[in-house]
């Protein structure tokens, strides 16, 4: 065996033994891909051998030298799972034969082993993505489900804690710094936890297993932050503020959780920076029949449509709406103070939010309504000054966050646009629109890889900002004219 040219087939010996039982002692020790014995050996006989190797190392091929005489052994290595025979004598062509096809077997198993790998990997990145995409719809009040259908048990979720967060320093620092700490903190407990950029605000959905108790899960989400705060302001000398929401364990839930982290998150800035506090129950938030969020919404709506007449129009008809619905002065007044407080933080307007306390509730709603349209005059101002750069604004977003879940949606709340009048924007001031430059750059970062590495196709993919496989090749081929695969061979 040693005279056999091993190297010229790809192989290489790592061992010989004179009998079975010190022949399973060296595979146990080398555990080798591919193994030959002879069936009559003193002691441990051949077949006795490859069933105690089989039990250790299932994967490797046996392949057992015979004589004619002893055929009769060859159901039992059948069943044992032999992977061929050579009869005695064996020449060089027929050892050379039986090697290319172990050969071709392990090669085989392997790409099948490896293609297993890269689809597992694919279902698992898409489950999540699914999870993500549901969790994130959930906390916008979106769902496309009924209780019958999902609850927190399918997503193996106990409860469920909401914390928004505001930075207090310069924005563009914050949006390096701030989000890359805030990510560490929501992946640090749970895969499944989600962060969400929202109108100048972080939105921080926690995810606890069942077995640790609802206010245990608001301590840990109140200390984290406290050291992610403690964190950014020694490395950065800039802070943030952050509400907490109640632990909860239905996925219903988690708009009414929003709105209390958001609740606090408002209290906050405006009692004093800096601060990281918890809802209690003992506190209310000011929404009071199901139709406000909804109206408030519309309001919001008007001003990133730079809709001005809509925006009164709106505004005036939550008013009614609250003077229906709301027995007394000071909880309409408290709504409507909500409303600004909304848009000010949205809009990111600094700007010192009035009391209402001793004043009447229709003087207080004049002074809100003037509010507004003061905030949507300094809008428009604005506006002028971006047109000029927005596509500077589109490519700096789409390179830095191109391997993310991005879509035109998530820019226009960034930069409080209407989603149709960013499109219209960028189609004017790009000539292209956001998808086009998106995939562009995807697809140009997605060669880049294929071309200086040897990563698959399945994590190139996903690299990129793609979850399907198969969805990815189909865009590569669209936009390239052939597939990631032939892209790569060409470097060659």
């Amino acid at each position: 065996m040693r005279m056999f040219p091993w190297e010229n087939e790809n192989c290489t010996l790592v061992g010989e033994a004179p009998d079975g039982a010190d022949g399973l002692a060296l595979a146990k020790k080398l555990m080798p891909d591919i193994v030959f014995t002879d069936i009559r050996m003193p002691g441990m006989n051949g077949l006795e051998f490859a069933d105690a190797f089989r039990e250790i190392h299932s994967n490797a091929l046996i392949i057992v030298f015979t004589g004619y005489s002893e055929f009769s052994y060859a159901q039992k290595a059948l069943r044992i799972g032999v992977f061929d025979f050579l009869v005695k004598p064996v020449s060089v062509g027929a050892l050379r034969a039986v090697l290319k096809k172990a050969a071709k077997f392990l090669d085989v198993r392997c790409m099948e082993g490896r293609r297993t790998r890269e689809l597992t990997d694919t279902v698992k990145r898409m489950k999540f993505a699914v999870q993500e995409q549901l969790l994130s719809d959930a906390l916008r009040g979106v769902f496309k489900f009924d209780k019958n259908t999902v609850s927190a048990d399918d997503l193996n979720v106990g409860h469920f804690v909401v914390a928004a967060v505001s930075g207090d320093g310069e924005k563009k620092l914050e949006t390096y710094v701030l989000r890359d700490s805030l990510l560490k903190v929501v992946k640090k407990a749970n895969e499944c936890n989600l962060l969400r950029f929202e109108f100048e605000r972080y939105v921080l959905l926690f995810c606890f297993p069942r077995e640790i108790e609802a206010e245990r899960c608001r301590k840990y989400v109140l200390q984290t932050l406290e050291e992610a705060q403690l964190s950014v302001w020694k490395r950065f000398n800039f802070s943030f503020s952050a509400g907490i929401s109640l632990a909860d364990d239905d996925i219903f839930s988690l708009p009414q959780l929003k709105r209390q982290a958001l609740h606090v998150l408002r209290n906050n800035l405006l009692h004093g920076k800096n601060s990281v506090s918890r809802f209690e129950r003992k506190d209310t938030a000011p929404i009071v029949f199901a139709d406000f969020e909804t109206q408030k919404i519309q309001i919001l709506s008007a001003i990133q449509a730079r809709d001005r007449v809509l925006l009164v129009s709106e505004f005036e008809k939550l008013v009614m709406t609250l003077t229906t619905n709301t027995g007394n002065s000071e909880q309409i007044c408290e709504n409507i103070r909500d409303v600004l407080v909304e848009v000010a933080f949205l809009t990111n307007s600094d700007m010192p939010i009035g009391d209402y306390v001793g004043k009447k509730a229709a003087d207080y709603v004049c002074e809100v309504k003037d509010e507004l349209l003061r905030i949507f005059h300094r809008l428009q101002v604005q506006d002028g000054e971006m047109k000029r750069d927005i596509a500077t604004i589109v490519e700096n977003y789409i390179k830095e966050h191109y391997a993310e879940n991005i879509s035109l949606t998530t820019l226009s709340e960034r930069l409080c646009y209407n989603t149709a009048y960013l499109s219209k924007l960028i189609r004017k001031n790009c000539k292209r629109n956001f998808m086009d430059m998106l995939i562009r750059t995807r697809m140009e970062k997605a060669k880049e890889l294929l071309r200086t590495t040897e990563e698959t196709i399945a994590r190139i993919a996903a690299k990129v900002g793609y979850n399907d496989e198969g969805y990815f090749i189909t865009a590569f081929k669209k936009e390239t004219g052939c597939s990631p695969a032939d892209f790569r061979l060409r470097r060659f």
